[in-house]
C-alpha cells in the first residue's frame, strides 16, 4: 500500500512497522504490486502473525451492510464483491 509505505517512511509519529497476531477474520485485499484487488475473507490459524491495517468505522443501522454468516461464509472466503460494502470501505480499500 504506497500511501503506508510513505507513512512509515516519512513520519517520524507514526507507529513502526511489525507483525502481530492477525484478528480471527480479516479482508484479504491482495498484494500492492497485483494490478487489481481480489477482495476475500481470511481466517488465519491460530497465533498466525502478519501486517494489516485496521479501520474504525461505524456500521450504521442493522440490516443494510454485508453481514458473513454460516450460510455464506463459503462464498465470502472466496471472493466478496466490493460492490456490496459501503462506500466509505470500499473507498479505503
Amino acid at each position: 500500500m504506497p500511501e503506508l509505505n510513505n507513512c512509515y517512511e516519512k513520519h517520524q509519529d507514526c507507529p513502526t512497522r511489525h507483525s502481530s497476531e492477525l484478528p480471527r477474520r480479516v479482508l484479504d485485499v491482495g498484494s500492492p504490486s497485483e494490478m487489481s484487488c481480489r477482495l476475500r475473507l481470511y481466517q488465519p490459524e491460530r497465533n498466525q502473525t502478519g501486517e494489516y491495517v485496521a479501520l474504525s468505522y461505524c456500521w450504521g443501522p442493522a440490516g443494510q451492510n454485508l453481514v458473513t454468516t454460516t450460510s455464506n461464509i463459503d462464498l465470502h472466503l472466496d471472493a466478496i464483491n466490493k460492490d456490496q460494502l459501503p462506500k466509505a470501505i470500499s473507498d479505503a480499500i
